[in-house]
């Protein structure tokens, strides 16, 4: 079975993601995903696994999805570009039994503005989410995003809970920054971008906007090497968890 969509070029979440090279983000790619796939099932996917990004997705670009049922609840896909795979893996309508992680406060207990590692970042304007650092260290990293109602990632006014696959990719590449900072390296991110998804289970389907003043992501390493991490991930509002996942994050820095 099969079906195809267009992410369009107009679309307000590209023109920051990134300036000069326009990708489409994972979050945007899978939020589309689900719900193309959910409304021809009849169901609502809450969750994703043994996902992997293969290549870039680009504006305008025809994504083709092949899937197959797994399971009564896990459905496999395949999506391909241009004849060129991008991404593959399983969405499933059950969170599982996971519990959310619990991610210590790191050692510098310091608000940082958020603006000054997005002057490291490819990132501009409205797809900036991040509104501040508020503790990290080498392991660990709690950030405060921007008011909810500005995040231009919103589908008919409502933000998807895989919204939060780029509110934590974000957060990632500044715990890079940060880390790359405090080893003596200087330079800029070129790109940082989810490579993979071991697993993303979104508690809710939608993220609360309405008195929301902002989310708090937490963020703890669990491996390295250069120019690859692999994380785990919660993004909460008044100490009630929403989203939580582990991610592996690749990152290049800027060449001079």
């Amino acid at each position: 079975m099969s079906f195809d969509f267009i992410i369009p070029a107009e679309h307000p979440a590209l023109a920051g993601h990134f300036p000069e090279k326009p990708i489409v983000p994972g979050a945007l790619f899978l939020d589309t995903l689900s719900r193309a796939l959910g409304q021809r099932i009849g169901r609502r996917f809450c969750s994703a696994k043994q996902l992997r990004f293969t290549a870039p997705l680009l504006p305008m670009q025809k994504v083709s999805v092949e899937y197959t049922e797994k399971t009564a609840s896990d459905y496999r896909f395949t999506a391909h570009a241009d004849g060129q795979p991008v991404a593959k893996g399983v969405l499933s309508t059950v969170t599982g039994t996971r519990s959310p992680p619990l991610i210590n406060h790191g050692e510098h207990a310091v608000t940082t503005n958020a603006n000054a590692l997005y002057d490291k970042l490819p990132h501009e304007d409205d797809i900036c989410l991040l509104d501040s650092i508020t503790d990290y260290d080498s392991q660990n990293i709690y950030c405060l995003t921007k008011k909810p109602t500005t995040c231009p990632l919103q589908h008919k006014a409502n933000l998807s809970a895989w919204v939060a696959l780029e509110y934590a990719a974000q957060a990632l590449a500044c715990h890079g920054i940060l880390n790359a900072a405090n080893s003596g390296e200087s330079g800029s991110i070129s790109s940082a971008w989810i490579i993979g998804v071991k697993y993303l289970h979104c508690l809710k389907d939608f993220l609360p906007q309405g008195n929301v003043e902002a989310y708090t992501i937490a963020a703890r390493i669990l491996a390295h090497q250069p120019g690859i991490a692999s994380y785990e991930f919660s993004l909460s509002t008044n100490n009630t968890c929403l989203v939580f996942g582990q991610l592996n994050v690749a990152f290049e820095k800027r060449s001079h």
